[in-house]
C-alpha cells in the first residue's frame, strides 16, 4: 500500500509539472509606493514568449520643419506670414515598460527574466541657425511677431535588467532605476487557471 501511495504522489507531481509547463503565465506589477505608485495592467502570456507591460503615454514629436513663409506689408516691408512649421512627426512612448518572459523551473517555480525601463521625454529647441530664432517686426521696434519655437524631444532612458524566481501567487519587491533614483517594483506571477 505504501508503494501505491508513492506512485500516486509521483504521478500527481508529474501531472502538476506537465500542467505548469504548458500553462500561461500571469504577471502583475506595481511600481513605486503610496500615492505615487502605478499599477500596471495584469498581463497574461505563453511561456518563453515576451510579455510587454506598459504604463506609458504617447508623445508626438516633430522631426522635420518647413521654413517660415514671408510676405510683404502695405509699406512693402518683409513680414512673416507663417513661422517654422512641423511637417513630419514620430511618436515616443514615455513612461514605464517592462519586457519579460517566464518559464517553469522545477515544476513549481516561475522564472521571470526581463528588463524594466523608464523613458522620459522633454521638449527642447530642435531647429537652429538662420530663420530659426524669434521673428521680429520689420519696423525696427523689436516687437516679437512669433517666438518661432521648433521643439522636439530629448529623451532619457533608464533600464534595469532582472531575473526573479517566484512561487506562484507570492509578491516580491526589488528596486529598479528611474533616472538615477531607486524605485520599488513589486511583481507577482502565477499560472493561468
Amino acid at each position: 500500500m505504501k508503494t501505491t501511495l508513492t506512485l500516486i504522489t509521483i504521478a500527481a507531481l508529474t501531472l502538476s509539472s506537465a500542467f505548469a509547463n504548458d500553462a500561461d503565465i500571469v504577471v502583475k506589477c506595481t511600481i513605486g509606493k503610496g500615492k505615487d505608485s502605478i499599477s500596471l495592467p495584469e498581463t497574461t502570456g505563453k511561456q518563453n514568449k515576451e510579455l510587454i507591460i506598459q504604463a506609458t503615454h504617447e508623445m508626438p514629436i516633430p522631426t522635420k520643419w518647413d521654413l517660415p513663409q514671408w510676405g510683404s506689408s502695405a509699406e512693402r516691408q518683409k513680414t512673416v506670414v507663417v513661422p517654422i512649421t512641423p511637417i513630419e512627426f514620430e511618436t515616443i512612448q514615455s513612461g514605464w515598460t517592462i519586457r519579460c518572459s517566464g518559464d517553469t523551473v522545477d515544476g513549481d517555480l516561475i522564472r521571470l527574466v526581463g528588463v524594466a525601463s523608464f523613458l522620459e521625454s522633454q521638449l527642447t529647441q530642435a531647429v537652429h541657425g538662420e530663420q530659426s530664432g524669434p521673428i521680429y517686426s520689420p519696423d525696427g521696434k523689436k516687437t516679437i511677431l512669433t517666438p518661432n519655437k521648433a521643439q522636439s524631444a530629448a529623451t532619457l532612458l533608464s533600464a534595469t535588467r532582472f531575473q526573479l524566481f517566484a512561487k506562484p501567487g507570492k509578491e516580491y519587491e526589488f528596486t529598479v532605476k528611474r533616472l538615477g533614483q531607486s524605485i520599488p517594483l513589486r511583481i507577482s506571477c502565477s499560472f493561468k487557471k
